[in-house]
């Protein structure tokens, strides 16, 4: 490489850093910012709501109700793009995990909507391996999360996790029985903010399979996402066993 051109592919990546920093500031002042309005609005709503109740009609309360909902919701979205810009650049810390403790933790994290669902969650047992353990238990959150949300309308839920290791990676594998997911979807899903089903039909805030693709990047992976055999979908969390070239 010339002198020249070595000098100038430093400066791009001196610039590259910057943009980087300046986007983290604007994502957390962004975060902060509207946070700070929204929960002022959900607090006082919710008085308004408490305290003169007796003096609402019922549509009158269904709109205050409509306020309150709406901004949790806006509240929430905003914890995961958060969470998600700080993934762009937040370092990669590995260490041996089980991921069996894993699954564990988020069952627990998850334990009242298992129960509300009904769910069933099948684990085979799975490896310990080295990985930012942090970013891995995120990503499994939101792979359980999703299939206990996109669940099959009175059908309880059926989730089966296992593991499968390649020469280069190991597959982690999500099998569930919900709604499924139509092929020409599946790259949408996997972009920021992107749903393959009304917001009214169900909740979720499309952030969920963006943040496990942004981990499954970072551990020199990817996310599969495939129609199950009879309903349902299969993702499949591909991470790699060579922890040195990680970023």
């Amino acid at each position: 490489m010339s002198e020249a051109l070595e000098k100038e592919l430093k400066q791009t990546q001196k610039k590259l850093k910057a943009l980087e920093a300046e986007y983290q500031d604007f994502a957390y002042i962004i975060a902060h910012d509207l946070g700070a309005p929204l929960r002022s609005i959900e607090g006082f709503t919710s008085l308004i709501t408490e305290h003169n109740a007796d003096n609402f009609d019922e549509k009158t309360l269904s709109h205050f109700h409509k306020i309150i909902k709406n901004t949790a919701k806006c509240k929430s979205l905003l914890v995961a793009m958060l969470d998600f810009s700080q993934l762009q650049s937040a370092p990669h810390n590995p260490s041996l995990c089980d991921f069996n403790e894993i699954i564990d933790i988020v069952k627990q994290e998850l334990t009242d909507l298992i129960k509300s669902t009904n769910a069933t969650i099948n684990v085979s047992h799975l490896p310990k391996i080295t990985v930012d353990k942090a970013h891995l238990a995120l990503a499994f959150y939101h792979l359980i999360l999703n299939a206990l949300t996109y669940q099959q309308k009175n059908t309880p839920v059926n989730l089966e996790i296992s593991a499968e290791e390649t020469n280069t990676h190991w597959h982690f594998i999500f099998k569930d029985n919900g709604i499924g997911i139509q092929p020409k979807l599946i790259q949408k899903i996997l972009k920021p903010m992107r749903r393959g089903v009304k917001d009214s039909d169900y909740s979720g805030l499309g952030m969920g399979l963006t943040i496990v693709n942004k981990i499954a990047e970072k551990h020199n992976g990817t996310i599969q996402v495939n129609q199950s055999d009879n309903s349902g979908s299969v993702f499949i969390l591909k991470i790699s066993k060579t922890v040195d070239n990680q970023s």
